[in-house]
C-alpha cells in the first residue's frame, strides 16, 4: 500500500533527524582561529611561559551553535598560536632573558547569548614565580581571573573574543607592575585577586544546610554547587536549592534551580553572603479546612532572601559554618502574600 511507503519514509527521516540530534556533536566541530588579541601593550616583562591545562596548546574556548536549524555543532575557538607562546610573544617583546616564569593552570572563555547581548567570561588561574640567579624558582603568588565583557549580538563573535582577550591583557599588564613594583611585600596586596606566597587553589565543591525558624515556621534549604578560586574581595555564585518548610497549617516543598549569592570576603577566615532565588514549591494543607483547599492553592510562589556571616577559609577545604537572618514572602493563589522572617545557621562541607 503507498501509505506504508509513506509510513517507512517518514520513520527512516524521524531516526536519521533523531540520531543526527544525538551523535552530531560527537563526529561534527567547526573550528575558529583568532590572533592573541588585537592592541598591543605598552610594558615589557621578561618571562617563560608553560601551559598545564588539559585543553589543547591553542584552544580557549568552545560554544555550541545551531547549524541548518536542528543540529548542534561545536565551535572550538583556537588561537593562531599556543596560548603559551602568545604569552611569550605578548609580554616578552623585546626577548630579554627571562627574570620569570607564568605558569597557566586554567585559562578559558565561556561564551553565552541573550536575545541582544553576547557574554565572555574568563576563568583563569596563573602562577606566577621568579628565576633565581643559582636557576631555582621562588614562587611569588598566584592571579585568579573571574573577567566578564559584552558585545552587541549582531557584532562577530571573532570581534567578541578579541575585545575581551585585549580587556584581559590589559588588566594582566597592570597587574604584572603592580606586583612585581613590591615583589618584597608578603602580604595579599589590595589587588585581593593576586595571593601571594600561595601555589594554585583547586575547585571547590560545596554541600550545606540552612536550618532557620521563626515565630510560626521552621524549615530548612539543603544546597549544592560547585565554586572556582575566589577572584576578587566581592564575588558572585549560584547554586541549586531544595526547600522544606512547616507551618501550623500547612507543610511546603520548594525548588529553586538558580540561587545567587553575593559574597564579601571580610578576612581570611570570615565571609558575608547574601543569598537571593525565586522558588516554586508545593503545599500540603494539614488545618481543618483542608477539604475546602482548592486544587490551585497546591501551588506557592516563594522569594526568599538570606544574610549571613559564615566561616569559610579562604582557597582551603574544610568545615563551614554561620549565623544570619532568613526572610521569604509567599503567594498561594487564594490567599493574601505571606512574609516570614526568622534566624538562620548554616552548616555544611568544602571539598
Amino acid at each position: 500500500m503507498p501509505y506504508k511507503k509513506h509510513l517507512r519514509i517518514v520513520l527512516l527521516f524521524s531516526f536519521l533527524l533523531i540520531s543526527g540530534l544525538a551523535f552530531s556533536q560527537a563526529y561534527i566541530a567547526d573550528t575558529i582561529v583568532i590572533p592573541y588579541g588585537s592592541k598591543e601593550i605598552q610594558s615589557s616583562f621578561p618571562v617563560n611561559t608553560f601551559d598545564y591545562r588539559e585543553d589543547q596548546p591553542k584552544t580557549i574556548s568552545v560554544f555550541e551553535k545551531k547549524k541548518w536549524v536542528f543540529f548542534p555543532v561545536d565551535q572550538i575557538v583556537n588561537l593562531e598560536k599556543s596560548l603559551a607562546i602568545s604569552f611569550e610573544n605578548t609580554f616578552n617583546k623585546q626577548t630579554l632573558k627571562p627574570n620569570y616564569i607564568v605558569d597557566i593552570h586554567n585559562f578559558y572563555y565561556k561564551m553565552s547569548e541573550s536575545t541582544f547581548k553576547r557574554h565572555f567570561k574568563l576563568n583563569a588561574s596563573i602562577e606566577l614565580s621568579e628565576l633565581q640567579t643559582n636557576g631555582d624558582t621562588n614562587l611569588m603568588g598566584v592571579f585568579y581571573y573571574e573577567n566578564y565583557n559584552t558585545q552587541k549580538a549582531k557584532d562577530s563573535t571573532n570581534l567578541g573574543y578579541l575585545n575581551a582577550i585585549d580587556s584581559f591583557n590589559l588588566n594582566f599588564e597592570k597587574d604584572l607592575d603592580a606586583v612585581l613594583s613590591k615583589k618584597d611585600q608578603l602580604a595579599t596586596d589590595e589587588n585581593f585577586h593576586f595571593r601571594r606566597g600561595f601555589s594554585v587553589a583547586p575547585k571547590n565543591f560545596y554541600t550545606s544546610v540552612d536550618i532557620y525558624a521563626g515565630l510560626n515556621f521552621w524549615g530548612f534549604d539543603g544546597e549544592l554547587w560547585f565554586s572556582s578560586p575566589e577572584p576578587d574581595q566581592k564575588f558572585k555564585r549560584t547554586a541549586r536549592m531544595i526547600r522544606y518548610m512547616h507551618f501550623n497549617n500547612r507543610q511546603s516543598v520548594a525548588i529553586a534551580r538558580k540561587v545567587n549569592y553575593l559574597n564579601y570576603r571580610i578576612s581570611d577566615q570570615w565571609l558575608f553572603q547574601n543569598k537571593h532565588a525565586f522558588l516554586l514549591g508545593f503545599n500540603k494543607w494539614n488545618d481543618i479546612s483542608e477539604e475546602k483547599r482548592t486544587m490551585e492553592e497546591i501551588f506557592m510562589f516563594q522569594l526568599t532572601a538570606t544574610q549571613k556571616i559564615t566561616y569559610n577559609l579562604l582557597d582551603k577545604k574544610g568545615l563551614i559554618a554561620g549565623i544570619g537572618l532568613m526572610e521569604e514572602i509567599s503567594y498561594i493563589p487564594y490567599n493574601d502574600p505571606i512574609f516570614n522572617i526568622g534566624l538562620v545557621g548554616t552548616l555544611g562541607i568544602k571539598f
